[in-house]
């Protein structure tokens, strides 16, 4: 058999896909990335969001992973997609202050000309009934430092560089909270927890004059999904400029974006735990709330995923008409990481 087919059944048994989908579905074509040190502890491994950028590979982990699980920080590697990739440092990026929620959730990465974009959820907690033995801290973690749920940590949306060593150098830093909360299509949304149809955003794309930033959920009863268009300029006026959009995904949620050339891909998956397959589409970033019909293309599905899930997705190159994909995976150790090769249209 093809090489191919032995990656695909590689697939299926270590991470949990299922290739039960329609005969006339493609199959998304992937191939095993390296990610050196592979086993990990179980935060590092919870991969959400990845970008590429010519030697350098930059992943974030949706966990705390260090300072007492109060620090999230960006992960760097250096290598190629065939060759693999080594971790070579962490870079802090945000730690929660005592009192606060530890756990930002951090879900997004992006770059445009020389900027680095990171977002969290902006989600709430399903604020479960308090244990006697808990403390303060833990109590904040659980249930949130605010009322009803919200943990302040999980507003954030930042711009930043890193240089060729890897420092952060901090540009601008906002938060979504007040447009969503206020906006007519989002308000009720808000004010659920992310797992009982709240709001939970887990894309981020960046092109050359906009940033967008992708909802894994709400979606409505039209399988329409927002996607909130920004200026790439964080400052107050980014907010007033911004549009809320949608894409239709079939049901799905938004899990990733990337831009790519020729649009922004799409990583689709469950809003919860249904099983709904998980599907690569390409958007051209119009809205789609007055003719949800048109819908963007389906590139390919990667099948059912009931162990590792992917979660993250960036652009890496294009080469006669053929586009690599880079996809990585929150789950248990060790790392995961898959090369999709996407053919071009037919």
């Amino acid at each position: 058999m093809t090489r191919r087919l032995t990656i695909a059944a590689a697939l299926v048994l270590s991470l949990g896909l299922s290739a039960s989908v329609s005969a006339q579905e493609r199959m998304c074509a992937s191939t095993y990335v390296a990610l050196d040190p592979a086993n990990v502890d179980k935060d590092r491994a919870e991969l959400s969001a990845v970008i590429v950028e010519q030697d350098r590979l930059i992943t974030i982990s949706n966990e705390s992973i260090a300072a007492e699980n109060r620090q999230h920080s960006l992960q760097i590697y250096r290598g190629t997609p065939s060759s693999g990739y080594r971790f070579e440092r962490d870079v802090e990026l945000f730690t929660a202050a005592e009192g606060r929620c530890g756990g930002a959730d951090f879900e997004g990465l992006a770059s445009s000309s020389g900027h680095v974009y990171a977002i969290t959820s902006h989600a709430r907690l399903d604020a479960k009934k308090a244990k006697k033995r808990w403390s303060i801290q833990k109590l904040a973690d659980e249930l949130g430092d605010e009322p009803g749920g919200v943990c302040s940590s999980r507003y954030q949306l930042h711009r930043f560089k890193l240089t060729a060593d890897g420092t952060l150098v901090r540009v601008q830093q906002t938060s979504l909270r007040n447009f969503i909360e206020n906006h007519p299509q989002l308000h009720d949304a808000a004010r659920l927890p992310n797992k009982s149809g709240g709001v939970d955003i887990e894309g981020l794309a960046a092109t050359a004059d906009a940033l967008y930033v992708g909802f894994r959920g709400p979606v409505s009863k039209t399988n329409l999904v927002p996607v909130l268009k920004l200026p790439l300029e964080l400052d107050d006026g980014s907010q007033r400029n911004a549009v809320l959009q949608s894409v239709m995904l079939d049901g799905r949620g938004i899990r990733g974006m990337a831009a790519g050339p020729d649009g922004i891909y799409i990583l689709a998956g469950p809003t919860g735990g249904e099983a709904v397959t998980f599907s690569i589409y390409l958007w051209d970033g119009a809205d789609q709330t007055a003719n949800p019909a048109r819908g963007p293309a389906k590139v390919c599905n990667l099948g059912l995923h009931d162990g590792s899930k992917p979660e993250g997705i960036a652009f890496v190159d294009q080469k006669d008409g053929t586009t690599r994909l880079m996809l990585v995976f929150d789950g248990p150790p060790p790392l995961k990481a898959v090369l999709v090769n996407v053919p071009p249209a037919r």
